[in-house]
């Protein structure tokens, strides 16, 4: 089969490897039909965090079934799958807390969704109805993702109001998940056509930081108050002094993105002493984020098509990834056996 790795920074090839056989009873293969380009790809791919080469990337997939373990049950040939394509030991203390995005013991090899297959064990495939598109599907993934960001912020009530900083894919899905929720979704993007986007798909304010106060803009927008969440799905000093004085009291702050190369952030601490303000990190997503975000997508809740802005066959990863890290678009699918 064909198959994406990087062999060093910007270094990245489709080459010819095997295919993926059955080994265990509960093994299951899938023909990749979708793999969203993510910016830990990107990160990978810009050699920031390359522990071995050649290294395969991409994770955010979708397929359809071809073979199946003797021991599978839920899952036969042609079934539409998203794949949870996380390994993990489900036995450690983390995992048992129900933590198993921190897993102590998460080992497993990393996913290669820039393929033409792929295999995992069943438990990692969730089926999907006929209705859903596979392109959507394949954005469970980084949906999970922000379901665990959304379970963070401690206090949250219908109508009140929240700071999405950057409506790119990410941005765009907290907005829809946000109005599912009866939640205000406020904007702050400097990209015209990014914030043309968030107000199509639901934010009531989209407003541009380069022409104005942000902080001021969201409490006039608040009665004064600020935001009872700051979500930033990119991080930086500017970014985050802006959310620490635009949040309310009792307000949530969410560092979803991490930062490469590691930053330093200075602060004023008495400003989250007196405001009650707290500080959450997201990392990925648990197994139970995964399924929810599965039962959105399947329930018609989510217009994840709506985010999709460019498509790659699999010979042009290059290009896909590119153009994901120019941020010219949205997000960007390769599709290995093409539309």
């Amino acid at each position: 089969m064909k198959a994406s790795f990087v062999f060093g920074p910007k270094d990245v090839r489709t080459i010819e490897t095997t295919d993926p056989s059955i080994g265990k009873p509960d093994d299951v293969i899938i023909r990749i039909q979708a793999c969203g380009v993510c910016p830990f790809d990107i990160r990978i791919y810009e050699g920031l965090f390359l522990p071995y080469t050649p290294c395969p990337i991409g994770h955010e997939i979708s397929g359809i079934v071809v073979e199946v373990g003797e021991d599978v049950q839920s899952l036969k040939t042609g079934d539409k799958v998203a794949v949870d394509a996380i390994w993990r030991c489900n036995s450690c203390y983390y995992c048992r807390r129900g933590a198993d995005n921190l897993c102590e013991r998460r080992k497993g090899p990393l996913p290669n969704g820039f393929a033409e297959y792929f295999k995992m064990p069943e438990k990692y495939m969730h089926k999907l109805p006929d209705s859903v598109a596979l392109d959507e599907a394949a954005l469970c993934e980084p949906l999970a993702c922000c379901i665990n960001a959304i379970e963070k912020i401690y206090d949250i009530q219908l109508g009140d109001s929240v700071l999405v900083v950057g409506s790119g894919p990410i941005g765009l899905m907290f907005v829809q998940l946000l109005n599912n929720m009866g939640v205000r979704a406020i904007v702050s993007e400097p990209l015209e056509f990014r914030r043309e986007k968030a107000l199509e798909l639901g934010a009531e304010e989209a407003i541009d930081p380069t022409k104005v106060d942000i902080v001021e803009k969201v409490k006039s927008l608040t009665d004064g108050k600020g935001a009872n969440a700051v979500i930033m799905t990119f991080l930086g000093e500017s970014v985050f002094h802006q959310a620490l004085n635009a949040s309310a009291k009792r307000g949530t702050i969410v560092f979803f993105a991490a930062a490469y190369p590691p930053i330093k952030l200075s602060f004023d601490p008495n400003i989250i002493h007196h405001k009650e303000i707290a500080l959450v990190g997201i990392e990925g997503r648990t197994a139970n984020h995964f399924a929810q975000a599965v039962r959105l997508l399947s329930a018609g809740k989510m217009k994840l098509n709506k985010i999709i802005s460019h498509r790659f066959p699999l010979d042009q990863i290059k290009e896909a990834i590119e153009t994901a890290k120019s941020r010219n678009g949205l997000k960007v699918i390769v599709e290995p056996w093409g539309k």
